[in-house]
């Protein structure tokens, strides 16, 4: 491409454009609204404030094959207000990562912005492959119902806290505390060993305290004339969304095999190496684990059944394809 021919037809496209907008009376022209999108300066609602990742599961680690591939995945936000309608003033989006690099902030357009991550050193990768990300804004607000639709949080809305979170502190759940499994993902539970993000302390916005702070079980927002739930420290809150990437690319193996010498009303129980429990009976002939590939599995037999004694075969491995050969057998 030659870049001086592009340049010059570029400028003269560009002055065509600027002529065609020109006349000699210009006292009325006004720079057009463009976006598409109604203006709207609302605070944002934590239940609109959502996180995306685009690709979910980047394939840093290859199972298959145990090798590393330098990878990238863009990481965007989308905000709105309480009503469900896109908030279009600007405002900036932080971002913390567990692992690899991330763009610090960005700021919205019209609802969104997005940065980039980036995959870091396998050395410092987390062992079970999962990097948990988060994105923040400081002064949004909490959701509630607003059912008499006046925009206000009075007596006649909900703030019922299973639907409408009592917002706490961001933080980065290091220890996956609160996972389920590998199809459900998370319901995250701060605890001793994550990485605090220090933006509110419970009483102002200085974020100085250096620890980790819950909800107050009251409404944060600057729209509150509820008799008994209105904040009285605190009109703004931090926003916040966190989701996790699966770093082989979402991989999941089986991990299992038959069962043998169980008899009657015997029961078997054993343990994954994330501590989920499995209770085998007679009834059973095989069983199975779901486990990430590229992790290490390790099965282990946590109560023999009454007289006997169970040995599992192949009961540790790092897999590489679903396994089929962790047989158990029970003898008395």
């Amino acid at each position: 491409m030659n870049n001086r021919l592009l340049n010059t037809a570029l400028l003269i496209a560009s002055s065509s454009l600027f002529l065609a907008g020109c006349s000699e009376d210009n006292s009325s022209f006004e720079t057009p609204n463009t976006s598409g999108t109604p203006a709207n300066d609302s605070p944002v609602s934590q239940n609109n404030f959502t996180l995306l990742f685009s690709p979910v599961n980047p394939q840093f680690l290859d199972p298959a094959t145990g090798t590393f591939t330098a990878v990238t995945s863009e990481v965007s936000v989308q905000i709105g207000d309480n009503d469900n309608q896109v908030v279009t003033g600007s405002r900036v989006i932080n971002f913390r990562t567990e692992w690899g690099l991330i763009d610090p902030s960005c700021t919205t357009v019209d609802g969104t912005c997005s940065v980039t991550w980036r995959s870091g050193s396998p050395d410092s990768m987390p062992a079970n492959l999962f990097n948990t990300i988060v994105a923040y804004s400081v002064g949004g607000q909490e959701s509630f119902g607003d059912l008499n639709g006046n925009g206000i949080f009075d007596d006649g809305d909900a703030f019922n806290t299973a639907v409408y979170a009592d917002v706490e502190e961001p933080y980065i759940n290091v220890d996956e505390s609160g996972f389920i499994n590998t199809n459900n993902g998370f319901v995250s539970t701060f605890t001793s060993g994550d990485i605090i993000i220090d933006t509110i302390n419970g009483v102002d916005l200085t974020g100085a305290n250096a620890t980790h702070d819950a909800g107050d079980g009251l409404f944060n927002g600057p729209n509150c004339a509820h008799s008994s739930l209105c904040s009285t420290t605190q009109s703004t809150i931090t926003v916040w969304e966190d989701g996790t990437q699966v770093l082989n690319g979402g991989t999941i193996f089986s991990v299992g095999g038959s069962i043998t010498g169980l008899g009657g009303s015997e029961e078997l129980v054993i343990l994954n190496n994330s501590g989920n429990e499995l209770t085998l009976t007679s009834a059973d002939t095989t069983y199975a684990y779901s486990i990430l590939g590229g992790t290490e599995y390790a099965i282990t037999v946590k109560t023999d059944p009454v007289g006997k004694t169970c040995v599992i075969a192949n009961n540790t491995a790092t897999p590489i394809a679903d396994v089929t050969d962790a047989n158990i057998t029970c003898t008395p």
